[in-house]
């Protein structure tokens, strides 16, 4: 999808991008220190642009993840792909449709067809809602295991709770002791 001149993104390096396929060509063919004027500690620039001119949140936090150009390309050249999947299964229904198969088949067998495909984006959907998810824990789980452990096996609770078990034993003993024996 091609956007508003007044949208493109002009690289340092002036290139000048106008869709997500250019802008993953730019990354293979830019040099570290464009890359690098673009994303910094402070701001990224493609994570910007992705988000609020192309629209797409879910890219844009992935790109931002990105540790060099060369991951957020391999990053784009998924999206990509699954967008011309999705392109290539529209372009088939429709083909279906349209073409010469959908006039031997009766309308009934059409609404059948685009029936499966609506599940189909529906599943997909479905599926990127639960990676997203996934994704989510996977930060939380990162973000703990890089804090530095405050807690200590031996806390003031855990010794408590030990000091209280072996006194109820130690009563229980004395108790079986004095009756039993």
């Amino acid at each position: 999808m091609d956007i508003a001149p007044e949208q493109y993104f002009y690289a340092r390096n002036e290139a000048i991008i106008t869709n997500l396929s250019e802008l993953k060509e730019a990354l293979d063919k830019m040099d570290d220190d464009t890359y690098n004027h673009h994303v910094t500690d402070e701001r990224n620039d493609f994570y910007e642009w992705i988000k609020h001119v192309v629209g797409d949140k879910k890219l844009a936090k992935d790109i931002s993840k990105a540790k060099s150009k060369d991951d957020a390309s391999k990053i784009l050249e998924k999206k990509i792909q699954k967008t011309q999947k999705k392109e290539t299964a529209v372009e088939s229904v429709e083909k279906e449709i349209h073409g010469k198969k959908a006039k031997k088949k009766a309308p009934k067998q059409i609404d059948v067809t685009l029936e499966k495909f609506d599940e189909i984006i529906q599943r997909e959907k479905e599926i990127e809602k639960k990676e997203e998810k996934i994704r989510e824990v996977e930060d939380r789980i990162e973000k703990q295991l890089k804090k530095p452990s405050d807690r200590k096996f031996f806390s003031k609770e855990f010794m408590q709770g030990i000091i209280v078990g072996l006194l109820i034993a130690v009563i229980a003993f004395l108790i079986y002791f004095k009756f039993f024996s």
